[in-house]
């Protein structure tokens, strides 16, 4: 988010995208330090070569994943939203459980399925399945 704040702020013309080198894939973490250390990028999310961002804001406590948890165990239907799915080339409808179950079921991403239900249109997402919140 911080880079799309500053393409806005600032406007796409004042920024680029380049390929600084060509190397072996070998020698890939050894020459993004070297650039790491020559250009100091201000917008790079991660702070060394080859390692992933510090996600330790993440992290979740025990007492937190039980508190979770419990409030599942009380009521499910709170956390998961059941969808029915009508295919339309078979004419066949389905529920499932969660908006996930149903994604992993049809092989289609979860957000897919949630953006075509946000949308006014209500167009059937490929123009085979119809989603409907139960």
């Amino acid at each position: 988010m911080r880079i799309c704040r500053a393409l806005l702020k600032y406007g796409y013309s004042n920024f680029s995208l380049a390929i600084l080198e060509y190397c072996k894939i070998g020698d890939i973490f050894e020459r993004e330090e070297y650039y790491f250390k020559l250009l100091k990028p201000e917008y790079n999310i991660c702070k060394e070569a080859g390692k992933p961002r510090n996600t330790s804001g993440l992290k979740v406590s025990n007492e937190t994943r039980a508190k979770i948890s419990a409030a599942r165990l009380k009521n499910p239907q709170a956390i998961c939203k059941r969808i029915q799915v009508t295919d339309l080339q078979t004419g066949i409808s389905t529920v499932y459980n969660s908006i996930n179950l149903a994604g992993k079921a049809l092989n289609i991403p979860h957000t897919s399925i949630l953006n075509n239900i946000k949308s006014k249109k209500q167009k059937p997402y490929k123009k085979i399945y119809v989603f409907k919140l139960l």
